[in-house]
């Protein structure tokens, strides 16, 4: 009986690793160029924001490698708790140049992880690489594994009281202000 039970819960979590950390996985693939759209792996969402707006809280939205520019004003606007990753650090770049600001990603949540990723503003350096425009207090934000270059600032915290960061192996550098 209890060995039975076991063996079935390892099952369950060897299927859907990491299931207490997001619940479904939201695909983006830059090359998807003519649909359809889905967000599965087969058939993925064209643009990062595309995946966010339709990723429920928790979820994970996973981006491979390609040069993504915002599809905002401001670029790329995340409001709910995610799991952001991308296939590779290196290759899986977000590029804020054409937006107002020349923002990379703009913040509005806790709970929220983003990692494997370049955040760049090839044109004039941007503003920020990534921004916090909400005032309310943030908790559980993690950054890992990011690169973040050619802005004024490379991660602005200022509005927030903020009760727990995570920054881990993460490159910011060529800014003309500060890093955090």
């Amino acid at each position: 009986g209890i060995f039975v039970c076991m063996l079935l819960v390892l099952t369950v979590l060897s299927i859907k690793p990491g299931i207490a950390d997001f619940y479904d996985i939201i695909y983006v693939d830059d090359s998807n160029t003519e649909g359809p759209w889905l967000g599965t792996l087969e058939y993925p969402y064209q643009y990062i924001q595309d995946g966010i707006d339709n990723a429920n809280p928790n979820d994970m939205v996973y981006i491979f490698n390609g040069i993504y520019y915002g599809e905002t004003p401001y670029n790329i606007l995340i409001e709910k708790p995610l799991h952001i990753k991308g296939e590779s650090q290196e290759n899986t770049i977000i590029d804020g140049k054409y937006r107002i600001q020349n923002n990379g990603l703009i913040i509005m949540t806790s709970l929220l992880t983003i990692e494997n990723l370049t955040i760049s503003s090839r044109a004039d350096y941007g503003k920020f690489g990534i921004e916090s425009i909400d005032d309310d207090p943030w908790t559980g934000l993690t950054f890992k594994n990011l690169t973040i270059h050619h802005f004024q600032y490379g991660i602005d915290l200022t509005q927030n009281d903020i009760s727990s960061l995570t920054v881990e192996d993460c490159d910011i550098y060529d800014l003309l202000k500060m890093g955090i």
